[in-house]
Parts: structure tokens; sequence; C-alpha cells
């Protein structure tokens, strides 16, 4: 009696077991469904990704815009980012630095982040109220985004 008792509590525990793995499975499998609709709201190619975190629709006179981007390609580039007025006057572009790439070797085919700040891409602040259509574009992804800056 006490062997049949022992197997039913160990087939009872199993069972529990199986049943909580396969709910982790799912749990798992909704957390990556998530995450590729996050990225699928961005535009991209078969070669280049071209990921934007943090871009605003409103930012104040005088703040600066900031918000990160992601490429990933195996080609050695970076984003090429510019803002125009209303009249489609560009009134900012990215800091152009040179990128110092080993050619003997190819481009990691990794996530590289770049940042909207001093060092990086530079610093984007505008100084006048108005709508303005910022442009991103990376290796035949671009995205486009109306900014609206006001004074409070």
């Amino acid at each position: 009696m006490k062997t049949l008792n022992f197997l039913i509590i160990c087939m009872i525990g199993l069972t529990m077991f199986a049943i909580m793995g396969f709910v982790l499975f799912l749990r798992e499998s909704n957390i990556s469904t998530q995450q590729q609709f996050t990225i699928s709201l961005f535009q991209k190619n078969s070669s280049s990704q071209l990921i934007i975190e943090g871009l605003n629709d409103t930012y104040l006179i005088a703040h600066p815009v900031e918000f990160n981007i992601t490429t990933i390609s195996k080609e050695c580039s970076r984003p090429h980012i510019t803002l125009t007025n209303e009249n489609g006057n560009v009134i900012w572009t990215e800091k152009r630095d040179p990128m110092f790439c080993d050619m003997r070797f190819s481009w990691p085919n990794t996530p590289q982040s770049w940042h909207l700040t001093e060092g990086d891409l530079g610093r984007l602040v505008v100084y006048e109220n108005g709508v303005y259509k910022i442009t991103i574009s990376f290796i035949g992804n671009t995205i486009e985004k109306d900014l609206h800056v006001v004074t409070k």
C-alpha cells in the first residue's frame, strides 16, 4: 500500500512539474512574440536593421532631442540623421566623424548603439517653435517622423 501511495504522489508531482514547464514555455514564447512585435515596427531589409528608441513626438525649445539608435549590419557604417524645418531646409545633421574600420576583417553583425549626445553623433537642440521632420537612415532603411518643438 505504501508503494502505491508513493507512486501516486510521484505521478502527481511529475504531472505538476510537466504542467509548470509547459506554462513557462508558453510564457517565454509570449515574451519573444512581444519583442518581435517591437522590432517589426521598424523598417528593415535583408542585410541590416535600424531600431530607434526614445524618440518623442514633442520637445521643448532649447532642450536636447535625445534618443537611441541601434543598428545591425555586416557593413562598416553609421546612421545618417537630418532635421528639416517646415520649408524643407536642413537645419541640423549628425556629426560626421570618420569611422575607422579594419577592412581585413568583416564588420561584426552585432548590434551597434548610437546616442545623440556631445560625443557620439552630436547634440541636437532646436531653438524655434515649429514642426520639424527628422529623417534617420542606415544602409537602405529610413525612418521619418514629425517633431513638434514647443515653448511649454
